[in-house]
């Protein structure tokens, strides 16, 4: 089990760690002194996180940068957030962010992935400085239609840089949600990931003309792919993320390849992952990595083999990723 102690680079307390303490030991993890724990994480005031001298001070305990998880947070933060992560001289690791709560929901995650990675392992697994994309601000801020919300959807910020969650947005229609998760159009080319590349996932979504790239306030694109367009209402349209998830817009209940750009848009702390999904897959297939969700059907990775499971049915081997992928969007594309 993780021991974690949280700080503040000055004396002041953060108003959110209470918060912080109470998702802590929710995820079963434990709080302890900063002398004797596994993991430090030092909370940042505002959304720069840090000013200069604060930053040197932080940089100066950190042996090994994580660069792989600094941007991670830095997905959910302001563009020009502060962030460091890295092993300090006695190994714990120091997690120094902004907090808030997209950033707050964010660190749960990387915590839970640090559990299942050798923390010397974890910069490769993540990936480094060669795979960091751009990550620019927008050059003109975000608006968001109301006309497209539905009135008790209406988004309850002043920030636009701040993604919305809300426990609706299952009810909106496919136009209403790239609205609502501040999604607009975008002039850049969308990239199709490595992951997707796969001939028989190229070969449906070739199967429409029907494209567009979006981008969010963050410059993270996104591909849109409607069936038969992006026109009408009750089009089939798949949006496709730029590390390989995917999720069925069209769709009320969660039909996604999970990623973690795909976690970010459907859930927060608030409205957390399902939780009885991560159980229906750890007690039938004995494994923690969900690849999928498709209603009340959780798939998971073993290998390079994908198992469904279901509360009614125990597991079924479906097949090798690439074949079970392109299956599933055909018929996500198509029904």
């Amino acid at each position: 089990m993780l021991r974690i102690a949280t700080i503040t680079v000055h004396s002041q307390s953060h108003p959110l760690e209470e918060s912080l303490h109470h998702q802590l030991t929710e995820h079963g993890y434990s709080l302890d002194d900063v002398e004797t724990a596994n993991v430090v994480i030092c909370m940042g005031q505002d959304i720069q996180g840090f000013d200069a001298a604060s930053l040197q001070q932080l940089e100066t305990q950190i042996t090994e940068r994580f660069l792989g998880a600094e941007l991670f947070l830095l997905a959910r933060a302001f563009p020009f957030a502060r962030i460091r992560v890295g092993l300090n001289s006695k190994q714990q690791l120091l997690i120094a962010s902004p907090l808030d709560e997209s950033t707050l929901y964010r660190m749960i995650r990387l915590l839970d992935q640090f559990k299942r990675i050798v923390p010397t392992d974890y910069e490769s697994t993540m990936g480094g400085f060669t795979d960091l994309p751009m990550v620019k601000a927008p050059k003109e801020p975000v608006v968001v239609s109301e006309e497209s919300i539905e009135p008790t959807q209406a988004i309850a910020s002043d920030d636009p840089l701040t993604v919305q969650h809300t426990s609706g947005v299952a009810t909106l229609g496919w136009k209403a949600k790239l609205d609502h998760w501040l999604l607009r159009p975008s002039t850049e080319r969308f990239v199709m990931p490595p992951e997707l590349q796969h001939a028989g996932i190229q070969q449906v979504f070739r199967s429409t003309t029907q494209f567009e790239t979006r981008q969010n306030p963050m410059g993270e694109l996104y591909g849109v792919y409607g069936f038969p367009d992006l026109v009408r209402p009750h089009s089939k349209v798949l949006l496709v993320t730029s590390d390989g998830g995917i999720i069925a817009l069209h769709r009320k209940q969660h039909t996604v390849i999970l990623s973690p750009m795909v976690e970010d848009l459907l859930f927060s702390l608030t409205h957390p992952f399902p939780k009885w999904a991560s159980e229906l897959i750890e007690n039938k297939l004995n494994t923690t990595e969900i690849f999928a969700l498709e209603g009340t059907r959780v798939y998971g990775k073993v290998k390079r083999t994908l198992y469904s499971v279901t509360p009614q049915h125990s597991s079924k081997s479906e097949g090798p990723t690439n074949s079970v992928v392109a299956s599933l969007i055909l018929q996500w594309a198509s029904r």
